[in-house]
C-alpha cells in the first residue's frame, strides 16, 4: 500500500489495511488507475508510431511490388545450383570391384560427412604429406568456396529486407558477385584436387569435374544481379502507413476528438 494517499496527501499508518483512505474514503489502489492507463496507451501508441515507419520500408524492401516479388524468387534460384553436378568419382580399389559415386552435389558432401565425420587430424596429416598436400588444398579449397557460397546465399536473403536502405541496393549485388566468386572457388579447388589425386593415384582415383554448379551459381547470381540493377533505376516505392495521429499527446487527441464530434452534432442540428 502508499504511504500517502493519492487524493488527500493522508499518511497511511500499517493499520490502516483497508484499500480505502481513512480520511477522504478513496481507493487507494485504483485511484487515478484510468489516467496512468491512458498516459501507458499513448506512450505505447507512440512507439509504435515511430516504429512503423521501419516496419514500412522493411515489407516495401522485400514485397513492395512486382520487381521485389520476382527478385525473392530469382533469390531461392541459388541454392538449386548446388544441387547440379559438381562432377563425379571413380575408385579402383584392388581385389574389389569399381567403387564409382558417380555425379557429386552438395548432398554427397553432407552425406559423406554425417556417415564418415570430419577428421581435421587426417586432413592436417594429408596436408603436410608432400605428395598428397596440393589434393588436400584443393579439397578445402571446394569445400570452403562450396560453403560461404551457400552462406552468402543465406545472408542475400536476409539482407533483402534491407534493400530501402541507403546502400542496400549495392549491398544485395555486392553479396551476389561475391556467391559467384565463391562458386568459381569451390570450383577451382574441384579441378585442383580432382588432378593431384589422379597424379597420386594413378589408375586407382580418377575424377572429372563438372562446370555445372558453377554455371548454375553464376546464372541465377547474374539474373539477381540484373533485377536488383532494374530495381535500383526503377526505384523502390514505400508505401508509409499515416500514423501521424499517434504523435499527437492524448489528451490533445482526445479534445480533437470532441470538437470534431461536437462540430458533426451542430452540423447534422443544423
Amino acid at each position: 500500500m502508499a504511504a500517502h494517499c493519492p487524493k488527500c496527501n493522508y499518511k497511511l499508518k500499517i493499520t490502516d489495511w483497508r484499500p480505502e483512505c481513512p480520511k477522504c474514503g478513496v481507493n487507494v489502489v485504483y485511484y487515478g488507475i484510468e489516467d496512468r492507463l491512458n498516459a501507458e496507451a499513448d506512450k505505447a501508441e507512440y512507439e509504435h508510431a515511430m516504429f512503423q515507419p521501419k516496419v514500412d520500408r522493411i515489407k516495401s524492401s522485400f514485397v513492395g511490388d512486382n520487381i521485389a516479388k520476382i527478385r525473392i524468387a530469382l533469390c531461392i534460384l541459388p541454392v538449386l545450383a548446388t544441387l547440379l553436378s559438381m562432377g563425379s568419382i571413380t575408385m579402383n580399389v584392388p581385389f574389389k570391384e569399381t567403387v564409382e559415386i558417380g555425379w557429386v552435389s552438395i548432398i554427397n558432401v553432407v552425406t559423406l560427412f554425417t556417415e564418415y565425420g570430419f577428421d581435421i587430424n587426417a586432413i592436417f596429416a594429408a596436408l603436410s604429406y608432400e605428395p598428397t598436400r596440393m589434393a588436400f588444398i584443393g579439397f578445402a579449397l571446394a569445400l570452403v568456396g562450396l560453403a560461404l557460397a551457400v552462406v552468402t546465399w543465406l545472408v542475400g536473403i536476409i539482407m533483402l529486407t534491407l534493400s530501402c536502405s541507403p546502400k542496400g541496393i549495392q549491398r544485395n549485388v555486392t553479396i551476389a558477385s561475391l556467391g559467384i566468386g565463391f562458386s568459381v572457388i569451390s570450383f577451382v579447388g574441384s579441378v585442383i584436387m580432382a588432378g593431384s589425386m589422379a597424379e597420386v593415384f594413378p589408375g586407382i582415383f580418377s575424377a572429372s569435374v563438372s562446370p555445372l554448379a558453377m554455371i548454375g551459381f553464376i546464372v541465377t547470381y547474374g539474373a539477381v544481379i540484373a533485377i536488383n540493377i532494374i530495381n535500383k533505376k526503377k526505384g523502390i516505392t514505400i508505401n508509409y502507413k499515416d500514423v501521424s495521429e499517434y504523435l499527437i499527446p492524448y489528451e490533445e487527441r482526445q479534445a480533437r476528438k470532441q470538437e470534431a464530434e461536437a462540430a458533426e452534432a451542430a452540423k447534422a442540428e443544423a
